[in-house]
């Protein structure tokens, strides 16, 4: 069985020493024009030195013409353009680039298959262009979590040929365009860790043994990989840092200790287990991103709370200050976003447009019990609890004491409303525009459903879903019977 591709040492410790300089401090300049763009503005997503996440704006005008220009880019790095279903992801910035962008962004696929990239850096972003521009022709996506273990080797090892195919025509091109051989040791790295992230995914979703997962992995990948994991240098490679070494990998490490003791399976056991396994930067910014998780999806103030102590313990052993910065920030932010939304507090008020143009405010309803739905035509599970919502709304839809909301959030309005022509829900449909309800409400996660009672205090913030059936209704007849 062929073995998956590793990187040599001579390169990676080459990529090593190239991502420990200090890279001469130049602009980052993105310039061109999106035809049929239904975005006003863009959002550019990066990194810091430290590996913490940074953004930008990047404006469009109304003929889709933009100019960015930026000295916040401080070293050459993957980074995605996103705004809702604009997304141009894996684009390589750095100080110095220059690029222009153009395409039709009508679509996501249109996009993929109508953008193109001029000006110095270029050449370095060729690689991940041609494989879009391949694998959207191609047209069938290839789900790796259906795969057999044969079915998913042989899967890896054709990507592996086409992406070999095309990094030898792409980075031996015989440009001076500045960072191609950094980029080059990028694009090698994360599709190493990409591999290894598939992989991981099947034993992690397949729930083999514990001698299953071992050989699996073993038989399938070069020792020196896993050798080589805890390594710092690899921070470089975002596939490395999201999917495999905060993700796949320690879910992996903590399975199989829980398949040789389930007694182990607690609520801190990961924190513990990067605690004692990991080691040096590695460990700092996977306790960290850890950290961060626990607090960032906190629902509740008890929530919260309970996050804190079992997080304590291990922000002493971040030594990086702007860790430990970010932290202190994510803990003040979250107490000021919960207590907008506490039970038994006012629900905070918005003004919000329906899909027939007219201005709603949640103030209107004082008096009524209101069942707040907040959703996106994007996301699968929220429409899925449209045929329950229908019949929830069909039991009470003549019961002037409670009213129900669909509040469309991160969305785009073509999109809202062809979902809303396609669903065909008889209850009010709004459409927060400006992120107002996805920040105001903590909807860090969707679909979020939220109980008002008629005094317009939070009853429940994360509310039953329609699909729960009695449980909803009954928290809805308490509600309203109540004075």
């Amino acid at each position: 069985m062929s073995r998956i591709f590793f990187i040599s040492l001579f390169s990676l410790c080459n990529l090593m020493l190239f991502g420990q300089s200090t890279f001469k401090q130049e602009p980052f300049i993105l310039k061109g024009q999106l035809k049929d763009c239904p975005e006003k503005f863009l959002i550019l997503y990066f990194e810091d030195n430290n590996y913490l996440p940074l953004s930008d704006t990047i404006y469009i005008n109304e003929d889709g013409t933009f100019y960015f220009k930026s000295f916040k880019i401080k070293k050459p790095q993957r980074a995605s353009i996103q705004k809702n279903r604009t997304q141009i992801n894996d684009i390589f910035i750095a100080p110095g680039y220059d690029l222009t962008l153009t395409g039709n962004a009508k679509d996501y696929i249109t996009l993929s298959k109508t953008k193109k990239l001029l000006g110095v850096g270029s050449v370095s972003n060729q690689y991940q262009f041609i494989l879009d521009s391949i694998l959207i022709e191609r047209g069938s996506q290839v789900s790796v979590f259906q795969l057999k273990q044969v079915e998913l080797i042989s899967f890896l090892q054709e990507r592996r040929k086409l992406q070999d195919s095309i990094i030898g025509r792409v980075f031996s091109n015989t440009t001076k365009e500045k960072y191609l051989s950094y980029v080059k040791q990028l694009v090698e790295l994360d599709n190493q860790y990409q591999e290894l992230n598939r992989l991981l995914q099947f034993v992690n979703t397949h729930k083999l043994s514990y001698d299953e997962s071992i050989s699996f992995v073993k038989n399938n990948l070069d020792k020196n990989v896993l050798r080589d994991i805890l390594n710092e240098k690899n921070l470089t490679s975002s596939l490395y840092k999201d999917g495999i070494i905060n993700n796949e990998y320690l879910d992996y490490l903590v399975n199989l200790d829980y398949l040789k003791d389930s007694s182990l399976k607690k609520k801190s056991y990961k924190l513990e287990k990067v605690k004692n396994t990991y080691e040096g930067k590695v460990r700092e910014y996977v306790l960290y991103k850890l950290i961060s998780t626990y607090l960032k999806f906190s629902r509740t103030f008890s929530n919260l709370n309970t996050n804190r102590e079992l997080v304590e313990p291990y922000i002493p052993l971040l030594t990086n200050i702007n860790y430990k910065k970010s932290i202190d920030i994510l803990f003040a932010q979250k107490d000021k976003e919960l207590s907008t939304t506490l039970i038994g507090k006012p629900a905070l008020d918005f003004t919000l447009e329906d899909n027939f143009g007219k201005k709603i405010s949640l103030h209107d309803f004082k008096g009524k019990v209101v069942y707040l739905d907040v959703w996106a035509s994007w996301c699968g599970p929220c429409r899925a609890e449209t045929p329950s919502f229908k019949l929830l709304h069909e039991k009470y839809k003549n019961d002037s004491r409670v009213i129900f909301i669909s509040i469309a959030a991160r969305d785009t309005f073509k999109d809202w409303k062809n979902a809303l022509g396609e669903d065909k829900p008889e209850w009010i449909q709004l459409i927060d525009k400006d992120d107002l309800i996805w920040k105001s409400y903590t909807a860090y996660t969707i679909p979020n459903f939220i109980l008002i009672n008629k005094n317009g205090n939070i009853l429940k913030f994360d509310a039953p879903m329609p699909s729960s059936g009695i449980e909803i209704e009954k928290l809805i007849d308490s509600a309203i019977t109540k004075e």
